[in-house]
C-alpha cells in the first residue's frame, strides 16, 4: 500500500521541529483537515504568497520514505516529484530530482530482476543536521522501498491532482502552473 499526504506547515519557525522531532503535529497539519485551509491562507499571506513550506509524506508498505524532516517549499517539491516521474515515464528505467532547496535527491529506479514490474523510490538527504550529531532523528540520512510502478505511478498522480485541486480553491496556485502541466502529460502518458 502506498500513502502520500500532503502537509503544510503551520508556522515559518520549522526550525524549531528539529528540537521537537516527537511533536509533527504542533508544526504541520495534513491539508484535508477541518482547518487545512484556514492554515493555507494563513501561511499564504504570511508569504506573500511566495512559498508554502510542508512536506509530502510518502509511505511505502509502511516504509516512512518521505517524512515531515524532509519539509520544504510544496511549490517546489510537487513540480519536482511530477517532473521526475514524467521523465521515468520518458526514460522508461531511472529519473531522479533534486529540484529542493533543502538539498534532497529523490530517484526512482526500474527494478531489473523479477518481478519486471517493481521500481524502487529512494530519497537520500543531504542535511547537516547529520553532521551536528543530533541523535533524535527520526529517519536515516537514505530511505527506500520497493513497489509495483503502476500503482506508485497511479499514487503520485492521484496524490497530485487531490493537492492541486485542493491549492485552485485558494486561487493563489499560480506557483504550481508547471505541475499542472506536467501532470496532464503524465496523465497522456499513462493513459497510452
Amino acid at each position: 500500500m502506498i500513502q502520500i499526504q500532503t502537509y503544510i506547515a503551520k508556522t515559518n519557525s520549522l526550525d524549531e521541529y528539529y528540537e521537537n522531532l516527537e511533536e509533527p503535529s504542533q508544526f504541520f497539519i495534513n491539508k484535508d483537515h477541518d482547518t487545512g485551509l484556514k492554515v493555507l491562507d494563513k501561511m499564504l499571506n504570511e508569504n506573500k504568497g511566495s512559498f508554502l513550506n510542508g512536506t509530502i509524506f510518502i509511505s511505502i508498505e509502511g516504509a516512512e520514505v518521505v517524512t515531515f524532516i524532509d519539509w520544504d517549499d510544496l511549490d517546489l517539491m510537487w513540480p519536482a516529484l511530477l517532473t521526475m516521474v514524467l521523465d521515468f515515464l520518458n526514460d522508461g528505467k531511472y529519473a531522479r530530482t533534486e529540484h529542493f532547496s533543502n538539498g534532497q535527491q529523490w530517484t526512482i529506479r526500474k527494478v531489473t530482476s523479477s518481478p519486471k514490474d517493481m521500481i524502487l523510490f529512494k530519497v537520500v538527504r543531504d542535511y547537516s543536521i547529520f553532521e551536528f550529531g543530533l541523535n533524535n532523528l527520526t529517519v536515516n540520512k537514505e530511505t527506500s522501498a520497493l513497489c509495483k510502478e503502476g500503482v506508485f505511478l497511479k499514487s503520485v498522480v492521484d496524490a497530485a491532482q487531490d493537492y492541486i485541486d485542493y491549492r485552485d480553491k485558494d486561487s493563489r496556485s499560480q506557483n504550481l502552473v508547471d505541475a499542472k502541466q506536467k501532470l496532464r502529460k503524465i496523465k497522456e502518458r499513462m493513459i497510452n
